[in-house]
């Protein structure tokens, strides 16, 4: 908190990436570090967590079908630790790949092949 004056505290909310906790521990930052009163961390989804993810982005798109099999949702789960960021990576680079090669579903050969040729 920050007294802009008297009456109003000034409240700042923080978001980042894990790296804003380790700058936060720089000396050079101890001040604004002191002041934080709540951090959390928000972990990776689970296995189920990661399918509704992907569902939810299919279904918003309008897509009414399933298009990832259950073991290309296991590849991709185990690739990304369920972080939302990778699985949105992961999953656009394999819905490029399979309309490339006119897949109408993306199984886990795909994403094995597709996490090979580009993020290794």
């Amino acid at each position: 908190n920050f007294d802009m004056d008297s009456m109003s505290p000034l409240s700042l909310i923080l978001v980042g990436q894990p790296e804003l906790r380790q700058r936060l521990k720089l000396r050079t930052l101890e001040a604004i570090a002191q002041r934080v009163m709540v951090n959390y961390h928000l972990d990776g989804l689970d296995r189920p967590g990661t399918e509704d993810y992907i569902l939810t982005h299919l279904k918003v798109a309008g897509l009414g079908t399933p298009l990832f099999t259950d073991e290309a949702i296991n590849e991709i789960f185990q690739y990304t630790a369920g972080i939302p960021r990778k699985i949105n990576n992961l999953c656009e680079k394999c819905l490029l790949e399979g309309y490339i090669h006119e897949k109408k579903l993306i199984d886990d050969i795909l994403v094995k092949r597709v996490i090979k040729n580009e993020f290794e």
